[in-house]
């Protein structure tokens, strides 16, 4: 925590505080949750356009440099259906996240 605010600083004052807080983002702890944080970033993409970019950004942690068309395939090598594939980052629901971190730890 940074720093109170006291409820005189707005107007009409409320009736609590604020406190002002600095956060921090967490580094990612393996490759595969790298690639998964990355994929997360980019909600308004595909899935699929989601997964290569985010195979390019980790590919330092990857430990291979990869071109768009590698980062392409090996996101279409993963099994994931088309379907799933096709949906939107921010669509996809909890039981989509873990299947995608499970095909990822292959």
């Amino acid at each position: 925590m940074l720093r109170e605010i006291g409820p005189d600083a707005y107007y009409p004052p409320p009736a609590t505080s604020t406190s002002l807080l600095r956060l921090k983002p967490r580094t990612a702890e393996t490759p595969e949750l790298s690639v998964l944080q990355q994929v997360l970033l980019q909600g308004d993409k595909k899935l699929k356009n989601a997964l290569r970019e985010a195979f390019i950004a980790s590919s330092h942690l990857l430990e291979e440099s990869l071109t768009k068309r590698r980062a392409r395939e090996r996101a279409q090598s993963m099994g994931l259906s088309r379907s799933l594939l096709e949906r939107r980052v921010e669509r996809l629901s909890l039981s989509d996240l873990s299947l995608l971190l499970q095909k990822l730890r292959r």
